[in-house]
């Protein structure tokens, strides 16, 4: 067997010798490289040897392979019709590469296995021939790349995989580029910067389309020319070529005079459109819309019918204003590039086009050039004179001498208006006929033509015969024959997008740039970290919103049910329907989830609430009577209900008429004076106090409506402990008159000299400084009153 393939191989090099590649193919000089390719196929199945008994089946099947070898190849192409010989490509060397490829080597396995090495005879050299810069890139590349879609291969040195996918990009090359497709390399450790700004990961190489300034990278795993055209159809803009029917053909036709655009018909057997037609679509887009019909497709024959093209072939036909007679057309099985961008390239506006925008005009009229402007309206009263300057347009002579004849929207152009005429006199020019000259981009000299008489639009002939006359005497020197001059602005933008529309296509392309950077390591935790972030938001909208719904439902309850508990539980002498009442009230309460409790102060909550308090923990406690119960503890509720979550402090209240509570009133301001000072208690002078308690280091402090503002100061909380504090308060008097307590007052601001209280305290004025001695109590800035122990809570 092995001699077998030795003396196979001889034979083929013996053959290679006199191998003419054009002869053996059947294929002229001129050829291109798909009549190569459709050559070779054809051939190669009918020689095949295991299809063709015939004895030269094999030999001929070699020379058809090096033959397509050669003529696939550019180089060896080239070098081949300059000197009849491929001298290194020849086919000796390609003949002994391949023997050598194909005898068996016992290493192959242990290296190309073991440590998976590519040892073909590939290198980058490809890659660094078509290597860019940045600079480059941004000059040249990006400005290109709206007309030109090109394919960028990111590579670097020692890049074993860069090595395997160099025959793939050099195929898509030898494919693409007839077609209109441009290929750089970028080496990216030469362009950190520029790989950088366009997202190149770390696995290299990798290979992305450059279109609109915006590159759009291939992210299949594994490289094949077939998954590359799909991916480069797939990133072309969307309905470059639109499909039409029957039914909306004629809708496409006419639409020239909406988007002042020329309007090209495509004729094809089947989908999908061919990548030439999506290529060049690509290039012409901003001044040719495309469309194509499908033979296969219902209701399409008709269409084929009327403009008389065959079905069986590709057919393109380019129409400007008049829908039923197109201005160019071409047919054949399949239009070659250059005769596709040769109609193309030579219809590119409209026989009248309108200006429309700045490019419009720099593309229609350019600089030295003699343009004829038609001052119109956008009104239906105004297509008569549009269609007579475009009928002169298509007979007259002066478009070959340089003139370009064209259109403007006198309401759509104002500065283009302004600037050849006054404002108060833009009304005025309505169908009138200028001559303009551009200097430069900016200044232009011109001169009117047509639109004084009354009679220029009379028919065709005089407007025909009035305009040759003008023109005439400008075709040969328009600088010196104009006399006007004058300097442009910035032409609007008639087609320009709406903010809304310019804003979400900019979200999108940086979402789609975002996405196509972003690997799927880095966007599993942005992603989990967004929609965590996302749910802690919403629970915690949720929480609150139902937390403040069950305050403000709480705080209601309280308010109604915990002041007529208390009101009816210090009554002694309530009636018998009150107290059913009362305890009807106290159920509905208990039903509630309380959140604040408010506790009577007794001799059976006494230990609780005082004697064993832990430590850090305190009480507050509100001295209250039968009378004013409701409305002080409705408020003290109010006041200490931020506090409710606070699990150091507890709430009570005591009624100071009773004897109990004030003989253990009593007790503790002992405990506080200096031994053998006198005291009584009253009672009406107690209510509103608040005792702070704390339990456990045996101390309390006080707050009471006439030593509001007093307690910040050192030097008056010793003489308050010094001089007496029940005196000062006025509890040392048992009686229960106005006079006395006014007595009790002025007495203790005789001894005090302190800035005078109020005359009259009133029950809702009596709790108004709590919130702020609540401040400083917690601050730590109160004065505080020590007890040596807890007296004790007598029973009833």
């Amino acid at each position: 067997m092995l001699w077998y393939t030795f003396l196979l191989n001889v034979l083929f090099i013996n053959c290679a010798v006199s191998l003419d590649p054009y002869e053996t193919l059947g294929v002229p000089r001129t050829a291109s490289l798909q009549e190569i390719r459709k050559n070779y196929k054809r051939l190669v199945v009918e020689w095949h040897p295991d299809k063709n008994n015939d004895p030269t089946a094999q030999e001929k099947f070699l020379q058809l392979t090096e033959a397509y070898n050669i003529l696939s190849d550019a180089e060896r192409r080239k070098q081949y019709d300059l000197f009849g010989t491929t001298d290194g490509f020849s086919g000796q060397d390609s003949a002994s590469r391949n023997f050598h490829n194909h005898m068996y080597n016992p290493f192959d396995d242990v290296f190309s296995e073991g440590f998976n090495f590519p040892f073909e005879e590939h290198d980058i050299s490809l890659f660094h021939k078509l290597s860019t810069t940045h600079w480059n890139f941004e000059k040249n590349y990006i400005p290109k790349s709206y007309t030109t879609p090109h394919l960028i291969l990111f590579y670097s040195d020692w890049c074993f995989a860069c090595l395997q996918v160099e025959p793939i990009f050099k195929k898509l090359m030898d494919e693409l580029s007839p077609l209109g497709v441009g290929f750089f390399t970028v080496h990216v450790h030469n362009e950190q910067g520029l790989a950088r700004r366009l997202g190149v990961g770390s696995q290299l190489p990798q290979i992305a389309l450059l279109t609109d300034g915006r590159t759009s990278f291939f992210k299949e795993p594994s490289f094949s020319v077939q998954k590359m055209v799909e991916f480069f159809r797939l990133k072309l803009p969307y309905k470059l070529i639109v499909p039409l029917s029957a039914t909306n053909v004629d809708a496409f036709l006419d639409n020239w005079r909406e988007d002042n655009k020329v309007h090209a018909l495509l004729f094809q057997r089947s989908l999908p459109v061919r990548l030439r037609y999506l290529i060049n679509a690509f290039k012409h887009r901003t001044t040719i819309v495309f469309g194509v019909i499908v033979y296969d497709q219902e209701d399409s024959s008709s269409v084929f019918q009327r403009f008389k093209v065959p079905g069986d072939k590709d057919s393109l036909l380019i129409f400007k204003e008049d829908k039923d007679r197109p201005s160019a057309s071409i047919t054949m099985n399949s239009i070659p590039v250059p005769t596709l961008q040769d109609i193309t390239d030579n219809n590119p506006y409209l026989t009248l086009p309108r200006i429309s925008s700045q490019s419009m005009l720099d593309a229609v009229c350019p600089v030295k050039k003699l343009c004829v402007v038609l001052f119109s309206e956008d009104s239906p009263e105004h297509d008569a004179s549009r269609h007579t300057l475009r009928r002169f347009a298509q007979e007259s002579r002066f478009v070959h001498n340089n003139i370009a004849f064209m259109y403007v929207f006198i309401e759509k152009q104002p500065e283009f208006v302004n600037a050849l005429t006054s404002p108060e006199d833009s009304s005025e020019i309505s169908l009138h006929i200028a001559a303009m000259w551009r200097m430069d981009y900016k200044k232009i000299k011109y001169g009117w033509l047509l639109g004084d008489a009354v009679d220029d639009w009379k028919d065709y002939n005089t407007t025909k015969d009035r305009l040759d006359a003008g023109l005439r005497s400008l075709v040969n020197d328009p600088y010196n024959n104009l006399l006007y001059d004058t300097a442009l602005k910035e032409i609007s933008d008639e087609y320009i997008q709406s903010l809304g529309v310019r804003i979400f296509n900019r979200i999108f392309m940086h979402i789609e740039m975002a996405q196509q950077s972003l690997s799927r390591q880095h966007i599993l935790p942005a992603v989990s970290l967004i929609f965590t972030v996302i749910i802690i938001v919403v629970l915690a909208m949720i929480m609150n919103h139902y937390m403040k719904l069950e305050e403000e439902e709480i705080r209601k309850s309280h308010m109604q049910s915990d002041s007529s508990s208390y009101s009816s539980e210090s009554t002694a002498s309530t009636t018998s329907s009150m107290r059913n009442h009362s305890v009807n009230k106290e159920k509905k309460h208990k039903e509630t989830k309380q959140e604040l409790k408010l506790h009577a102060l007794r001799a059976e909550t006494y230990n609780g609430l005082v004697v064993l308090l832990k430590p850090g923990c305190r009480t507050l406690i509100l001295f209250i009577d039968n009378k004013s119960s409701r409305k002080l503890v409705s408020k003290f509720h109010a006041m200490v209900w931020p506090y409710r979550k606070n699990k150091s402090l507890m709430f009570g209240y005591l009624n100071i008429e009773r004897k109990q509570s004030r003989e253990w009133f009593k007790d503790i301001l002992l405990e506080a004076l200096p031994p053998d000072t006198p005291l009584a208690i009253n009672p009406r002078n107690c209510i509103g106090t608040v005792l702070s308690i704390n339990g456990y280091r045996k101390y309390f402090c006080m707050y009471h409506a006439k030593l509001t503002g007093q307690y910040g100061s050192k030097s008056k909380d010793n003489t308050i402990k010094g001089k007496g504090l029940g005196a000062y308060l006025g509890y040392n008097d048992s009686d229960y008159s106005d006079t006395d307590e006014e007595a009790d007052l002025e007495r203790g601001l005789h001894k005090h000299k302190a800035e005078p209280p109020p005359e009259y305290l009133l029950e809702d004025k009596l709790l108004d400084g709590f919130p702020n001695w609540l401040d400083r109590l917690f601050e730590g800035t109160t004065p505080r009153f020590y007890v040596e122990a807890w007296p004790e809570f007598k029973v009833a």
